[in-house]
């Protein structure tokens, strides 16, 4: 009995999160300069996909360099904050190309996960230059 009324509750709490985010007309994300941004759900979406597209390159963009010969120690530690800063956003990537659903969760963790990408793709351009 507790059992069965545990995951009712589970599955009511999972449901009411799912409501409210659904229903929510926007997302507030707190870009890397402390600014919080107000977002409607297409440019949050635009967002994201933009932070990660720029993600892509400064990844590319590492890999020239250092095929180049180049020692850049400085480069690598960014590159590798910038991939355990940006792993929710290529997570959420991975899902929608294998059309597999990511987890409320992890949908929940953009709206700061997106920020703390783009902050660490910021260093590694500025390093690149």
């Amino acid at each position: 009995m507790a059992t069965c009324i545990g995951s009712i509750l589970r599955t009511s709490a999972a449901t009411l999160l799912l409501c409210l985010f659904a229903a929510c007309a926007g997302v507030e994300v707190r870009r890397p300069g402390g600014e919080i941004e107000r977002m409607d759900k297409q440019t949050f979406k635009a967002y994201v996909r933009d932070v990660f597209h720029r993600q892509n390159r400064a990844t590319d963009e590492v890999i020239a360099a250092l095929d180049g010969g180049a020692e850049l120690s400085a480069l690598e530690d960014a590159e590798e904050a910038m991939q355990l800063a940006c792993a929710p956003l290529i997570e959420l990537v991975q899902a929608k190309v294998a059309n597999k659903p990511l987890p409320l969760e992890k949908k929940l963790e953009m709206p700061e996960a997106t920020p703390r990408c783009e902050a660490a793709v910021a260093k590694v351009e500025a390093l690149l230059r």
